[in-house]
């Protein structure tokens, strides 16, 4: 991940991630992506929790989440993941999400600013950013992308 925050602007953070292909029979490819927070100026970073999840456990309401960390059948849940993945166009699971009851915005006065509580999860770290609004796009990759969790592709054969 690479964060700029701009003084009285906005933040943007830049990072790679693994996409569906547009041929499904094709392996995983690697993207850019550059998330845009309007008037992000409240940003904390933190080191990731344990060595296989990030997010530390009782920090948010995690329930409508797919499992994190080591999972009793990580086939299964790769499967279902895909197949989700294929069926809606959307990954279930983007390690980006938004906190709809958020404490940290009461207590630092930005509810009257109008902001939103934005948590991004990467592998060995994680994020918090408060903003007004958020946009994304599609960027090129900063380096050759090595799948850390090693995924096979999602062929469907």
């Amino acid at each position: 991940m690479r964060i700029r925050v701009v003084e009285n602007g906005h933040t943007t953070i830049e990072l790679d991630v693994v996409a569906l292909p547009e041929n499904l029979d094709e392996d995983l490819v690697s993207r850019g992506v550059e998330i845009h927070f309007k008037a992000g100026q409240w940003v904390c970073t933190y080191p990731g929790a344990t060595d296989t999840d990030a997010l530390p456990d009782g920090r948010f309401d995690q329930s409508a989440m797919e499992p994190r960390g080591i999972v009793p059948d990580y086939e299964e849940m790769r499967q279902r993941f895909y197949s989700d993945w294929i069926r809606t166009g959307n990954c279930p699971d983007p390690n980006f999400y938004e906190v709809t009851a958020s404490t940290w915005i009461e207590e630092v006065g930005a509810r009257c600013a109008g902001c939103r509580h934005f948590v991004l999860v990467g592998h060995d770290m994680w994020m918090e950013v408060l903003a007004h609004a958020m946009s994304w796009k599609w960027t090129e990759p900063s380096a050759t992308w090595l799948d850390p969790l090693n995924l096979p592709s999602p062929k469907t054969s």
